[in-house]
This record gives C-alpha cells, structure tokens and sequence, in this order.
C-alpha cells in the first residue's frame, strides 16, 4: 500500500468516526482525548517524577497541560500516563496518535516522549528510554548531544527497538504537532504537521503486542536548563 493511500485510510478512520451517530462510533473505533481545560491526575492519569518536575493545567487559549522539568539538573524531570492501558497493538486494527506541544527553557536541554508506552514509573532514565514497549516520537541524551532539538520516531517490542531519525527538529517555542499511524501489525508511520514520514516496516520485530497508554515526558537533559513542554491536546483512536 502506498504511503499516499496509507494517510487517505487514516484520515477516513478518523472522519468515519467523528461523523457517526454514537452507537455506530463506539462500535466501529475506540477514541481517547484530552483538551486539558482540566487536569485530575487522581482518577485519569499518573504523574511521576524523577525527583523533580511539575504536571499542571495553566492558562492559556484552548487548555494547557504545562510539564516543567522543574530543575536543571540532568535526568530529572515528569513524565503523566493515561492511569489505564487502553491501546493494543493487533493486525488488522490501525491505530492513529497525534498531539500538539511546544517546549521552552530549552529546546537544547529536553528528554522529550510523546506516544505509547506501557505504563512505568520511569519512562526515561539516565537520559534514555527504558520503558520495555512503547511507540512513539522522542528525544533522549544521545540524540540531543547529537543535534540540539532531533526528535527521532521510535518503536519498541519488548526490548527490540527500530527508529527513524531526525523526523523533526524542535524550534524553541513553537508548537507542532507530533504523532503517527500504525497499520496493525505491519508498520508505523510518522505524523509531524500531518505530513507522513518514512516509515518503520519491521512491526512484526518492534512494534509492542502488550497494551499501552498516552504518555509524554518532559526531563532535563544535559544539567544546564530547564525544559517546559507545553502540551496543548492529545487523541488516539484505534479500529475494533
């Protein structure tokens, strides 16, 4: 299937269930969402610190969720999951995640993740990602130590990991969008602004068979700053 036709059945997957009266739209897709005019991370999400950082809604048009690393001391920082797995990788079953954020305090200085990933307490540490299953768009100590602001397309099946590099550089405040579809079980193709990206065709080999929840991770990077992303809304939805 061409990349051209892969992006057509994504955007169908997504109009088809918006349009639908309830009851057909609840049979057919499975959709998650947040806008972040509010925040309850006691009975929706999880928000973990690696000894420092802050996850909070602040003003701003539309809804905010704020993560501030809150320090600037290198690998410390939050990370906020979605409190249940909702999301299983299967064949047959595509799967469609995008978000918009933008990252201050600095773009230079940020681990960033924002995807799927089972639930763990430490997404990141010592400046890599260790979560054992996830998929998603990320920066970590290596890529950042390579080019300031390289966010890399990223999945993970239990420890066998595939990337993409450089599927977009952060430009200091100043949001984009982020995301990606997979078809099943066969690949994962990057979203940035809805422009598709090269695509990691190794699913069977790196793409996770357990369930995953939204997740986003902001964390200081190299000792110096203090990164903040600003997360502005998040959804996915995947076919039944």
């Amino acid at each position: 299937m061409s990349l051209q036709l892969r992006a057509q059945h994504m955007a169908e997957l997504l109009s088809r269930h918006t349009q639908q009266p309830y009851y057909d739209r609840f049979r057919d897709a499975y959709f998650e969402g947040n806008d972040f005019d509010s925040f309850d991370a006691d009975d929706d999400f999880v928000v973990e610190n690696a000894t420092a950082g802050t996850a909070d809604v602040i003003d701003g048009a539309g809804g905010i969720l704020e993560l501030d690393s809150a320090s600037s001391t290198a690998d410390q920082g939050v990370q906020v999951q979605h409190k249940t797995e909702t999301i299983l990788p299967a064949d047959g079953k595509p799967i469609i995640f995008e978000c918009r954020l933008k990252v201050t305090d600095a773009i230079a200085g940020v681990q960033l993740f924002c995807g799927l990933s089972e639930l763990d307490t430490t997404v990141f540490a010592s400046g890599e990602n260790t979560s054992e299953n996830h998929i998603g768009i990320e920066a970590n100590a290596t890529t950042q130590a390579a080019t300031s602001g390289r966010l890399d397309f990223v999945a993970e099946k239990a420890t066998a990991r595939a990337s993409v590099s450089t599927v977009h550089t952060l430009v200091e405040d100043t949001y984009v969008i982020l995301g990606f579809y997979v078809d099943g079980l066969g690949y994962a193709t990057p979203l940035v602004n809805g422009i598709a990206g090269t695509s990691i065709e190794t699913g069977s080999d790196n793409l996770p068979v357990v369930e995953l929840a939204a997740t986003f991770a902001c964390l200081e990077e190299g000792g110096s700053v203090d990164p903040i992303t600003s997360l502005d809304w998040y959804y996915v939805i995947q076919a039944r």
